[in-house]
C-alpha cells in the first residue's frame, strides 16, 4: 500500500465501512493542468456484507448520518456511493487548494456512474450530490477540529483512529489471528495493540 499514515487510516476507515478504495489515483496532465492525483477514490454498493465486520451493526452510523444542511441530502446506504477524499496530516495546508474543479471532474468521471460529466458542476459547490441511484461526496480528512470549508464533509483523523480501534476490539480474536493477511503494517500494529490491551499486557 503506497500511502502515508493519514491515507492508510482513511483507507481502513472506508474499507471497514464497506467501500472499495483506490489510493493515489493519478489524474493525468491535459490542457487544463499538470498531472496530479486524488488521495483516495472509493465506491460503496448497497448490499455489501461480510461475515466478520460486514454486518449492519458494524457500519459507522455517524458517517451515514452526514447531511448537507443546505440541500438536505444525506448519505444513503441504499444508493451507490462514490467518495473523493483529500487527506491532510499537517495543520499548515491551504484549504483553498483542495478539490480543484479540474481534478474533481477527472475523479468524477472515473466512477463511471454517468456519461453526463456536467453533473459534477454541482459537486464544486456542495459536499454531496445525487442523481438516479448514485451519490458522490467530497471528504476532507484532517487533524483540524473544525471543517475549514463548507463545500465538503470533514472527518478528523483521531475519530477514524478510534473507529478502527473499536472494530479491532470487537473482532479481536479473529483479527489477531489473521493480522498478517492485511497488507498494512499500520493495521497490523493496531490489531496487536488491541490484543495487548485486552490481555492487560500494557
Amino acid at each position: 500500500m503506497n500511502a502515508n499514515f493519514g491515507e492508510e487510516l482513511t483507507y481502513w476507515y472506508l474499507r471497514l465501512n464497506g467501500f472499495f478504495i483506490v489510493n493515489n489515483f493519478v489524474l493525468h496532465r491535459n490542457s487544463e493542468r499538470q498531472t496530479s492525483d486524488s488521495d483516495l477514490l472509493a465506491v460503496r454498493f448497497p448490499h455489501v456484507q461480510e461475515d466478520i465486520g460486514g454486518q449492519a451493526s458494524d457500519w459507522d452510523e455517524n458517517f451515514f448520518n452526514l447531511m448537507d444542511r443546505r440541500t438536505n441530502i444525506k448519505l444513503d446506504r441504499k444508493k451507490i456511493i462514490g467518495v473523493i477524499c483529500e487527506v491532510k496530516t499537517g495543520n499548515g495546508f491551504r484549504s483553498d487548494s483542495i478539490f480543484e474543479p479540474h481534478n474533481l471532474r477527472k475523479s468524477f468521471g472515473r466512477f463511471g456512474f454517468t456519461d453526463e460529466l456536467d453533473k459534477y458542476n454541482d459537486l464544486e459547490h456542495n459536499p454531496i450530490i445525487e442523481f438516479d441511484n448514485y451519490q458522490v461526496a467530497k471528504f476532507l480528512i484532517s487533524r483540524q477540529r473544525k471543517n475549514p470549508r463548507e463545500d465538503c464533509f470533514h472527518i478528523k483523523m483521531i475519530y477514524m483512529r478510534k473507529f478502527i480501534q473499536q472494530r479491532m476490539e470487537k473482532y479481536q480474536q479473529r483479527k489477531m489471528g489473521d493480522r498478517m493477511f492485511f497488507d498494512s503494517s499500520l493495521l497490523q500494529y493496531i490489531i496487536w495493540e488491541e490484543h495487548l490491551r485486552k490481555e492487560r499486557l500494557f
